[in-house]
């Protein structure tokens, strides 16, 4: 049987507070989310111009 958990979004999902399956469909999504965010975070942590800290939060 299917669970309907894994019909819904990933992101959802976890705004919901639902666990997250390991073998869930959309579970690259967090992997790519999850570089991205770190990327930004390293060019943030860079960044000491506040008009440069706008264009990447932008």
């Amino acid at each position: 049987m299917v669970s309907n958990q894994q019909n819904k979004d990933v992101f959802e999902q976890l705004r919901n507070g639902e666990a997250i399956a390991a073998n869930h469909p959309e579970a690259y999504k967090l992997r790519e989310a999850s570089f991205v965010t770190k990327k930004l975070l390293v060019q943030l942590n860079n960044s000491f111009d506040p008009a440069e800290i706008r264009d990447l939060l932008s």
